[in-house]
Formats: structure tokens, sequence, C-alpha cells
């Protein structure tokens, strides 16, 4: 038995020789494809931050907005309160006078 283990038996190598020639193999090709998954998941998450600073919303700029609408709304309100105070004291006028 411990003749057979240095005589190339497989492929022209010893048996210790071709299992080693395996575990390398089989190693390597699994640093590989690690090392393919990583740059993938980095390809990944760059292309999922482009897409976001692209069409991502800004919750500081929505809020500014949200302030902004809320200021115009009021002033809006205060206008028409206006005219309506105005022309509520024109037809006052006219039927007192009229």
């Amino acid at each position: 038995m411990y003749a057979l283990s240095n005589l190339p038996i497989i492929g022209g190598q010893t048996p210790a020789n071709y299992y080693s020639n395996v575990v390398f193999n089989v190693g390597n090709a699994t640093a590989n494809a690690s090392a393919q998954e990583s740059a993938s998941s980095l390809i990944l998450q760059q292309l999922n931050d482009q897409r976001s600073a692209i069409s991502g919303v800004s919750l500081d700029q929505e809020a500014a907005n949200l302030v902004r609408y809320q200021d115009a709304y009021s002033a809006s309100a205060q206008v028409i309160v206006a005219i309506n105070n105005m022309m509520n004291a024109t037809i006052s006028m006219a039927t007192l006078t009229g």
C-alpha cells in the first residue's frame, strides 16, 4: 500500500500529488468565486446608490417645500378674507345709501 502512494498512477501523478492539485483547484475556484461575488456586490451597491441619487427624494427638501406651500396657502387665505371684508363693506355702504 505504501509503495503505491509513491507510484504515478493517476494521470502520471502520485495519489498525494493528485489530491494536492484537486484541493488547490477547489480552493482557487472558491477564492475566485468569493472575489467575484464581492466585486458584484460592490457594483450593485454603487448602482443602487446612483439610482437613489437620481430618483431619490430629499426629506429635508420636501419638508422645506411643505412649509413654503403652507405659507403660500395662509397668505392666499388672508387675501381672500381681505377681499371678502371689502366686498361686505361695499355691500353695506350700498344698502345704507340706497
